[in-house]
């Protein structure tokens, strides 16, 4: 799986926001903001195929959680991005 190329993180006034890259104007009652896992994630898997549990290691490595915990966020973040039409299986 992947992140669309048109996407990009920008932080803004200390918030993490995706934005489309392709678009002059901005939606602002569709913003989609990550929190620092999320942005993590962002950072290390954009640009790149990955899978669920490259997504997990990433969390585990950074993060003093257990392997399940970090299973469920994964899966709750992928389905968020897959609602928005970001991730592409």
């Amino acid at each position: 799986m992947h992140f669309d190329s048109k996407y990009k993180v920008r932080a803004i006034a200390g918030e993490y926001i995706v934005v489309d890259q392709g678009r002059s104007k901005v939606d602002m009652t569709q913003i989609i903001s990550l929190n620092s896992s999320a942005n993590l994630l962002w950072e290390q898997l954009s640009g790149k195929e990955f899978t669920a549990e490259q997504a997990i290691q990433v969390l585990t490595d950074h993060y003093d959680i257990t392997r399940e915990q970090a299973a469920a966020d994964v899966e709750k973040f992928l389905t968020s991005m897959r609602n928005c039409h970001i991730l592409h299986d």
